[in-house]
This record gives structure tokens, sequence and C-alpha cells, in this order.
């Protein structure tokens, strides 16, 4: 609770300032946690994009030396994977595991999509790292969750990764089209499309009567 208090009052600074993190630790990153590191790396990539980001264009937006955030991190992967675990690493955790098996695929996704809005900068990321451990750990359970409604665990695999394409794919072409301008359709066709995608899914998955009469 404390490291996220520190990044709200961090993000505070950031909105009041234009787009600068407030300035005042020292110039040697005294006080300097991780997390505000994370949160200022995000803060670059989100308004200037992944190939914006490195170790000295990260120093000057916090107002430290360049050498202040090797404090925690050894290199840039190990910086890139932190982010990734700060914006990704809660949405497995926050499954309700006795909802339906939809239901908690359909959280997953839209968890992903709201978290990818909140840091567009972040589906650069996952494409850039091939998605990244993050997002195929989320993916593996909930394979699992598909499997334990006696999908195939090939075909589960499949469908999982089409999900998380659609929901990345969405992400990316919102970022390169923004300011969006919806000429056709509604503002909520992340939500309908989604919807497709669920509804096509419940129909691959064997009912009752499918399970207890194979021959029919």
């Amino acid at each position: 609770h404390v490291v996220q208090a520190t990044v709200r009052m961090y993000s505070r600074g950031v909105q009041a300032s234009g787009g600068k993190i407030a300035r005042g630790k020292g110039p040697r990153g005294k006080g300097l946690s991780q997390a505000v590191v994370i949160e200022a790396a995000l803060v670059v990539i989100n308004r200037d994009g992944l190939a914006a980001l490195n170790f000295r264009r990260l120093a000057a937006e916090l107002g430290v030396t360049t050498m202040a955030p090797y404090s925690h991190f050894s290199g840039k992967d190990q910086m890139l994977d932190a982010m990734l675990e700060h914006v990704l690493g809660g949405l497995d955790d926050g499954l309700d595991a006795s909802a339906p098996w939809d239901v908690q695929v359909e959280s997953a996704m839209t968890g992903l999509h709201e978290a990818l809005c909140h840091n567009p900068g972040v589906a650069d990321l996952i494409l850039a790292r091939s998605e990244g451990d993050r997002l195929n750990d989320l993916r593996d359970v909930l394979v699992a969750v598909v499997v334990s409604a006696r999908l195939d665990e090939i075909e589960a695999a499949d469908a999982l990764r089409a999900l998380v394409s659609y929901v990345l794919g969405f992400a990316v072409l919102t970022r390169a089209g923004q300011p969006v301008t919806v000429r056709r359709g509604s503002a909520h066709s992340f939500e309908y499309g989604l919807a497709m995608l669920m509804d096509s899914l419940r129909r691959r998955v064997p009912s009752e009567i499918d399970v207890n009469n194979p021959e029919t």
C-alpha cells in the first residue's frame, strides 16, 4: 500500500507538471523507489513510445543522475520485465475461481483491455518482447480454466491466443489511430467484438448432453 501511495503521488506530479515527474528527490536519486522508476518508465513509453525509453531519458524524467535507476535494475531488460509485471501482474490474481469459466475468461480479457487503455505503451512492449512471460502466464491460467469446461487443451490454447490477439490488436490500432474517431459503429466496439468471440467459444464447449451421450 505504501508503494501504491508513492506511485499515485508521483502520478499526480506528472499530471500537474504537464508530463514531467515532479523533481526534488535529489540528483543521485536518494529516496527513489523501484515503483517510482517503473511509473516514470511507463510515462515515457505511454507518451513517446517504447523506442524513446532508455536510462538516460528515464533519469532526465526523474531529475536524477543517469546511474540512479541502476540501483533498482541491472539493465533495461530487467526493467521491462518489471514494467510488464507492474501492469499485468494482478490480472490472473484477480480472477474469481468460483465464477463460471466464461465469466473468468471474459473478465480477464476486459481487465487486459483496461490495463492497456491506461498504459497504451505496454502494448508495444508486449509485442516487442514476443508477448512476454507475464502474458503467457495469464494465458496458461485461462487455458486451464477453459479445459475445466471440457474443451480440448489444444483448442483451448488456440481460443485464448485468438482472444489475447484481439485485445492486443485492438490496443495497437487504437494507439496508432489516436485520437480515435468512430465513423461507423459504436463507442463500445471492443465489447461487441469480445462478446462475439466469447459467444463462439461457448458454442465450442461440449454441453452436458454431448458429454453424457457422445453418439448423439
